[in-house]
């Protein structure tokens, strides 16, 4: 029985290989995770870091295969595996990584949450009345764990 042997698509291969060179050529690589933001942003990032920071993004596996594969040639890189969690994208510099840190802090900017995303801060809805009419926002605010009831013709918050 002939045995199969995965065929890897050229581009892969052209990226780990890009990707090892990187790693081996910058002193400071960190990884952010780009969950949630928005391509407009992303952009807007790759833009402002120019000059500073080189921003990598690709797949995950990609990313892991790389890694080992410069196990040999760079101290401790593998102990970037276990933080490639999310959609991580590597960021290398040769610039001081606490400016780069607090350069990547202040750019941040709120942004309206998505449905099933987590949100970095505790959200406390106020007791009192709402705007809205009773009917299905009720059992919505009960699946989240929110106390509500009818007041007055409006939907209620029991509690904070």
């Amino acid at each position: 029985m002939a045995e199969h042997k995965a065929v890897v698509a050229g581009y892969k291969k052209e990226v780990v290989k890009e990707l090892e060179g990187l790693l081996q050529k910058y002193p400071i690589i960190g990884i952010v995770n780009m969950e949630g933001l928005p391509a407009g942003s992303l952009g807007k990032l790759k833009k402002s870091l120019r000059g500073k920071a080189q921003l990598f993004v690709t797949k995950k596996r990609l990313m892991k295969i790389a890694i080992e594969n410069t196990k040999s040639k760079v101290p401790k890189i593998e102990m970037l595996l276990p933080e490639l969690k999310g959609m991580p994208a590597l960021l290398f510099t040769d610039e001081n990584p606490f400016s780069i840190y607090k350069f990547l802090k202040k750019s941040k900017s709120p942004a309206p949450a998505k449905a099933g995303q987590e949100s970095p801060r505790d959200i406390i809805v106020p007791k009192g009345p709402t705007p809205f009419a009773p009917g299905p926002v009720i059992s919505e605010l009960a699946g989240v764990g929110i106390k509500s009831g009818v007041e007055g013709g409006k939907v209620a918050v029991k509690a904070d």
